[in-house]
């Protein structure tokens, strides 16, 4: 397939318009996948070509640091890098390093994308007002540079574009829950996590407040997956909205 580009002005490097298939990904693969990659007309996709064309940004913590990109947590091993850019306003990135353990970094990407839709749908039915929930996408990295043949690097193909949705940060995120849920928005919040069974939006770093004191889907990766337990919820809440929590447990488990 062929790659279309321009020159761009300021730097006079090439800025794609268009994905060329990596044939590090299997065809049938990347035809599931293309319809989540980020729109070639999207205004971030020059600016993402410009960062990852030139060097191999995402093969470890000090080529990721060096491209502009900053590592606040260190369990890297196992976690993927949440991050933003100068260059990226108003979006993130979620990668997985060369560096990091072999995963099929693109089935949690997807994961992700069909969870925050899961939620939409839920949210639209009901008319619910007190959630944003970003949009997401597929990048597809560039076939080269690649990393080198090493048992110390694991390629990776992809990455997470999401929306910044401006979340709080921890501990004013903690004070949120404690002093502004109220029994209307922990209703929305119990009715939308139980029926679309998400386990993991029980801590409030997944169901995080957000500057416009409303509350963000950011991480959806597990959806559809089993009757949520709240006791990680319910530790942050007042003894009043603790109470209404018990009772809409307990009114769920009668139905």
């Amino acid at each position: 397939m062929g790659r279309g580009h321009f020159i761009h002005r300021k730097t006079d490097k090439p800025v794609f318009t268009d994905y060329d298939y990596n044939p590090h990904v299997p065809i049938e693969l990347w035809l599931q996948l293309k319809p989540y990659f980020l729109p070639i007309n999207h205004p971030v996709k020059e600016k993402l070509d410009r960062l990852f064309h030139d060097n191999r940004v995402t093969l470890s913590t000090e080529t990721f640091t060096g491209a502009g990109f900053s590592i606040t947590r260190r369990n890297r091993p196992y976690n993927a890098v949440v991050t933003g850019h100068k260059e990226l306003k108003g979006f993130l990135v979620k990668v997985y390093l060369d560096s990091q353990m072999a995963i099929p970094e693109w089935q949690m990407w997807l994961n992700r994308i069909n969870g925050i839709e899961v939620i939409r749908e839920c949210v639209k039915k009901h008319g619910y007002t007190g959630f944003v929930l970003p949009k997401k996408w597929i990048y597809p990295l560039p076939t080269e540079p690649s990393p080198p043949l090493s048992s110390s690097y694991h390629r990776k193909n992809f990455i997470l574009v999401v929306e910044d949705m401006n979340i709080l940060k921890h501990k004013q995120n903690k004070r949120f829950y404690k002093q502004k849920m109220n029994r209307e928005l922990l209703t929305e919040l119990y009715t939308v996590i139980m029926e679309c069974q998400l386990t993991d939006c029980i801590s409030i770093v997944n169901i995080p407040f957000t500057k416009r004191g409303k509350i963000a889907f950011v991480d959806t990766e597990l959806f559809y997956n089993g009757t949520p337990n709240f006791s990680r919820l319910k530790k942050h809440l007042s003894k009043k909205m603790q109470i209404h929590l018990d009772h809409l447990i307990q009114e769920g488990t009668s139905l």
